[in-house]
């Protein structure tokens, strides 16, 4: 019987603490990037409209430029500009 070379990227690799680590700060920045409109606009007057379709269309790009915009936006209203 003869035995086969399996090649190294078909064994299995056991993760290091480092590579977890990376894997969820990685999660986490990309979870801050996606929430940057909510975060922005928390103190606005429509806070809960820009968080609400932050969450339900910033999946998208466009639902999530459309968010940031409105928050910087309604920031710019209230000094006056």
């Amino acid at each position: 019987m003869q035995l086969q070379v399996i090649p190294d990227s078909y064994l299995e690799r056991n993760p290091t603490a480092a590579h977890i680590l990376l894997v969820i700060a990685a999660a986490a920045l990309a979870l801050a990037v996606y929430l940057l409109p909510a975060f922005i606009g928390r103190r606005k007057p429509n806070a809960r409209a820009i968080a609400r379709l932050n969450l339900l269309l910033g999946w998208t790009v466009v639902g999530w430029i459309v968010a940031l915009s409105w928050a910087i936006k309604a920031n710019a209203d209230r000094t006056g500009s």
